[in-house]
């Protein structure tokens, strides 16, 4: 092969970090599709069906870190590789929603929304990269670069008693193949394997050996094309015998291979700790996520610590570290207050002024977590929450100069 040790170490490493979120997405998929029809108790849903989770997640919630406890979620497997899904919607109103729809490669390229289409009811066809044909007028198509996509679909909850309203809202929600578009439907009972790995997506990754993890990788580009942008490192690739549907490597590569693969995920893990930036205390990532062109470590980043990533223009998670704004760690000796500077919450038009807007267009929510788990505590059951009037997302640098948490009083005992 002409080609070092060292050299399929380093090359190892690479493709690691450039697979690391396609493989990632694809066993997280497996994961989330093991049950004949849509398991809202398990969170399971066969491939092109709509599966809602119509409950808060509250402290006992262990599935996802940082769970959303003002929405419901929406979820599609999206498996387009015969024909498109159309996706529907009602007739909002002022109900805040947004549906990202990630490819395989975890790029959103798709954000339906209150953002971004609006409140009418609406039609989408989700096609995939080889598809060509024609839709009815009233259906717009949306193009995925790759045959496996996921939606994560998030509807705005106002507490408890808002749920029976979403919950009939989300029922209208539409799912079907696109041959089947104006017939009655109803999704067929799906295969699966009931033996399959029900463990963290993360670990089963890591727990594969490097030739396992190649090979998944080769197999998965057939239905699922990196995009143009990665020529570069395709071209690379190939010297291990890597490229899409093909993996060839020399017998005697296999121990530089698994130090490759360590490397890469030990690589990732470290870079964690650099993701986003502090601002008045707070850790904020805002560039760099939900889409990632060439940046593969970014990618496979966020990735490990947030599969699924929102457009920044659709949400940002502002994480405490447990400091107020002055550097002093947070006790429950003290009450806090978060700040919002007057107007920071408003978009600024393009000549430089303030407006509020009448459709609900963002919403916030203050949300108290397990520093360890990241799971949700009992005090985010009395979360304070409010809606917004904007017509679009807040801009990054409001965004940057709003945050910020302040010590108040002493108090004798923390919240309940």
């Amino acid at each position: 092969m002409g080609i070092s040790q060292e050299e399929v170490r380093a090359l190892a490493e690479k493709a690691t970090i450039f697979g690391y979120p396609f493989v990632l997405m694809d066993i997280t998929r497996r994961v989330g599709t093991a049950a004949p029809r849509p398991t809202p108790e398990k969170a399971k849903v066969p491939a092109n069906q709509l599966l809602h989770l119509i409950s808060q997640p509250d402290h006992t919630f262990r599935d996802v870190v940082r769970p959303n406890v003002d929405t419901i979620y929406s979820i599609v497997f999206f498996d387009l590789r015969d024909e498109p899904m159309v996706f529907s919607l009602p007739e909002m109103g002022n109900r805040y929603y947004m549906m990202p729809i990630l490819d395989a490669w975890t790029n959103v390229f798709a954000a339906p929304g209150t953002r971004t289409t609006g409140s009418s009811a609406a039609n989408f066809a989700i096609a995939g990269p080889n598809w060509r044909g024609a839709t009815p007028e009233e259906i717009e198509v949306i193009e995925s670069p790759t045959n496996m996509a996921w939606m994560i679909g998030r509807t705005r909850v106002d507490g408890p008693d808002d749920l029976p309203v979403v919950s009939e809202l989300a029922s209208r929600y539409g799912l079907v193949p696109l041959s089947d578009w104006g017939k009655e439907y109803t999704p067929p009972e799906a295969p699966f394997d009931p033996d399959v790995d029900m463990s963290a997506p993360p670990s089963q990754l890591e727990s594969m050996d490097a030739n396992s993890f190649f090979q998944a990788l080769a197999e998965l580009m057939i239905n699922n094309p990196p995009a143009e942008e990665d020529a570069p490192i395709l071209d690379e690739l190939k010297a291990l015998g890597l490229e899409p549907g093909k993996f060839e490597p020399d017998s005697d590569l296999v121990e530089a291979l698994a130090d490759g693969k360590a490397a890469a995920l030990a690589k990732i893990k470290a870079n964690i700790a650099k993701a986003g930036k502090v601002v008045n205390g707070w850790n904020v990532m805002l560039d760099g996520i939900g889409t990632y062109g060439t940046d593969y470590l970014a990618r496979a980043t966020v990735a490990l610590i947030g599969l699924g990533a929102n457009l920044p223009e659709d949400a940002v998670y502002p994480q405490n570290p447990g400091v107020d704004i002055e550097g002093a760690p947070l006790t429950s000796e003290h009450k806090y207050v978060v700040h919002f500077e007057g107007g920071a919450t408003r978009r600024q038009t393009r000549s430089g002024l303030s407006r509020c807007m009448t459709r609900p267009a963002i919403s916030w929510t203050i949300r108290f977590a397990d520093t360890q788990l990241g799971t949700v505590t009992p005090w985010s059951l009395m979360r304070m929450d409010r809606w917004t009037s904007i017509s679009n997302a807040s801009h990054p640098a409001q965004t940057k100069r709003a945050i910020g948490c302040r010590r108040r009083r002493k108090v004798s005992s923390p919240p309940p």
